[in-house]
This record gives C-alpha cells, sequence and structure tokens, in this order.
C-alpha cells in the first residue's frame, strides 16, 4: 500500500525550488499566450513565425555559452590532433583524449554529446506541437482546446513509465488526476460564459490531441538529455534545429501569411514580446525537468489558465466566475500530493557531479578497454 510521505532536508528545499520554478514557467506560458493572443487580434496569422525568433535567440544565446565553455577544450584538443599527426608521419588518424588512444571523428571534436540526428528529431517534434497547437485556434473553442491540453499529462506519464522506466505510485496518480479535475472546473466556467463552438471543431480536437502527443514526446526526450548529457547543449541544439524545422516550413505553409501582413509598432511590439517570453520559457523548462521530472513540469504549467484570470480582471476588466478560484485551490492541492509522494526519478550523481559537467567527460568514461 502507497503511503503519503513528505520529503524532508534537501529534498525538500530542491522540491521548493521545482515547484517555484514551475509557476515561473506557468506565468511565462500564460504571457506568451496573451502575446499570442495580441498578434491574431492584430490579424496576424503566422504561427510558425512567431516561433522562429525565440529559436534563433536561443541558439544565439545557449550556442554562444557552449562554445565559450568549451573553447579551452576544443583549442587544447585541436593542438593535440596537430601534433600526433606531424608526428606520425603515416598519417594515422589518431587523437589523444585523457591520454588514451582513441579513434578521432567530428563528434569527439565539436564534443557534442547527442548525434546531431537526434536534435533534429527533437527540433521537429517541437516545432510540431507549437505549430498544430496554435493552428487549432483557428477551428475549435478555447474550452475544447484547453480540456485536450491536459491529455499532455496522460502522454507524460506513459512515455517516462515505458521509455525511461518511471514509475509513479498511487498517490501521484491521484495528484495528477485532482489536477486534472482543478482544469475541468475552469471549463465548465467558460462552458457556462463563452459556451463551445468553432469552425471546425473536430478538426481542431485532432490538431490538439496530435500537439499534446508532440508536446509530451518532446518534454520526455528533454528530460532524459538533461539527466544524462549537457544541459546548456540541449537548449542550444533545440534552438538551431527547431530554427532550422521552422524555416523550412515557413516556407512551405506561410509565405502568403507573411506577405499579407500589414506590419505595425503594436505588431512588432507584440511579436518581441511573445519572443521575449517564449525565450525565458524554454530556457527555464529544462532545469524543471531536470529537478523533478517532465511530470510535475506538466502539472505545474495547468495553473497557466489561472495566471491567464489575472490577466482578464487587470488588463480586460472582465468578469471572472468563482470556479476559476476554486479551480486554482484545486490544482494546488494536485501539485501538492503529485510532488511530496512517490519516487524521486533523479538519476544518482556520477563522481559527485552534476549532469551537465560531468556529461562533458561521458565520452572517455566509456570507452572499452
Amino acid at each position: 500500500m502507497n503511503e503519503l510521505r513528505l520529503p524532508c532536508g534537501r529534498e525538500t528545499r530542491k522540491l521548493v525550488w521545482a515547484l517555484f520554478l514551475g509557476q515561473v514557467v506557468s506565468l511565462l506560458l500564460a504571457l506568451g499566450s496573451l502575446a499570442s493572443s495580441l498578434i491574431a487580434d492584430l490579424g496576424v496569422d503566422a504561427p510558425l513565425s512567431q516561433s522562429l525568433f525565440a529559436y534563433v535567440l536561443l541558439a544565439v544565446v545557449c550556442g554562444g555559452i557552449m562554445l565559450y565553455r568549451r573553447q579551452r577544450l576544443l583549442v587544447g584538443f585541436s593542438i593535440r590532433i596537430l601534433i600526433q599527426r606531424i608526428y606520425h608521419l603515416i598519417c594515422t588518424r589518431v587523437c589523444f583524449h585523457d591520454n588514451e588512444n582513441r579513434e578521432c571523428d567530428k563528434d569527439s571534436v565539436l564534443f557534442f554529446q547527442v548525434p546531431w540526428y537526434w536534435y533534429l528529431l527533437l527540433g521537429f517534434v517541437d516545432v510540431q506541437g507549437n505549430y498544430l497547437f496554435n493552428k487549432a485556434y483557428q477551428y475549435s473553442s478555447i474550452t475544447s482546446i484547453t480540456l485536450l491540453d491536459c491529455f499532455t499529462i496522460a502522454w507524460v506519464i506513459g512515455l517516462t513509465r515505458i521509455f525511461l522506466g518511471t514509475r509513479y505510485s498511487l498517490w501521484q496518480v491521484l495528484g495528477a488526476a485532482i489536477c486534472v479535475v482543478g482544469l475541468g472546473l475552469v471549463l465548465l466556467s467558460d462552458a457556462g460564459v463563452a459556451g463551445g463552438g468553432g469552425s471546425r471543431p473536430l478538426l481542431g480536437d485532432v490538431l490538439v490531441i496530435g500537439a499534446t502527443f508532440f508536446y509530451a514526446s518532446s518534454n520526455v526526450s528533454e528530460e532524459f538529455f538533461v539527466k544524462k548529457k549537457d544541459l546548456v547543449e540541449l537548449i542550444a541544439m533545440l534552438g538551431l534545429f527547431g530554427a532550422v524545422v521552422s524555416i523550412c516550413e515557413i516556407c512551405i505553409f506561410e509565405i502568403k501569411s507573411l506577405e499579407s501582413v500589414a506590419w505595425s509598432t503594436e505588431i512588432i511590439l507584440a511579436g518581441c514580446g511573445y519572443t521575449l517570453t517564449t525565450f525565458l520559457f524554454y530556457l527555464l523548462m529544462p532545469l524543471v525537468m531536470q529537478l523533478h521530472g517532465a511530470a510535475l513540469f506538466n502539472l505545474s504549467i495547468l495553473t497557466s489558465d489561472m495566471w491567464a484570470v489575472i490577466f482578464r480582471i487587470f488588463f480586460y476588466h472582465q468578469k471572472v466566475d468563482w470556479l476559476y478560484f476554486l479551480s486554482f485551490a484545486t490544482v494546488a492541492v494536485g501539485l501538492v500530493i503529485y510532488s511530496t509522494t512517490g519516487k524521486d526519478p533523479d538519476p544518482v550523481p556520477v563522481n559527485g557531479l552534476d549532469a551537465q559537467y560531468q556529461t562533458i567527460n561521458d565520452e572517455a568514461e566509456n570507452v572499452d578497454p
């Protein structure tokens, strides 16, 4: 029988920090939704182009940090290769790493912790999730989209169980279910105030279900990478390949939409706001996953709907149903139950080093004798 178990000491501080970052990420998500809504109100229909600039910013900032951190390693490694090749006139492709002879290849020179094609796949999956989710608003109602977006949690729990071997206690499943019930209260309120609707609701629902699967796949992949590989490299490569995929799809799907946009200061400012909030969202998201996994991350961002209530009150001066506040409390209870019970999904550090530092030498440690 599963018992309610409260963490203490270092685990408590780690949990509180994860919950705090989760709510910051949730707020950023709500701000991004607000900016995206404003862009749509201004007559712009270009979801891929909106995400493109955030991906580019991630690639530039985190890529620069990654190159700076590894500059000395790259220079020293290149000098060793040059000396070795000059010394051996027979031009054998041998290089040194931690006083060991190993075959030299491009990956060892660049110090990529994951093959580039996995990053390309991750970027593709992430872009599809953003595209389908934003596109669904053209066909279905916000209540249906919010309801189906909760399905991301089910995908994440299932995928982490299958591919990462993560086990969830009955208490954790109960906590996740309570969070979904809390969002159900928001849907009841929306149905009473705004009603349903949508031009093609079935198509919109299918798009959201597809988006939740892509989101869950991206979240689970990132959870694996941040716990096994370099965090900075992950974000930089996600930005790089996300930008590449976005540019390719923009050329296919959004050229005509961009040509028809009547650019204005309001559109540019809204686009900058969306880019900044999305950039910070992607920057903090892997940290939450590294601390407590993809499932807690997805449960935390459910409260973005409640943050949106605050925007409705203070920015749009709209009336908010009392069920919204009951929903916020219900989601909070679910988060507490989930995060204070069951297993700790974090891997045990190797040699006392954190994941983002220990993985620089993973390749050397795993060399066959």
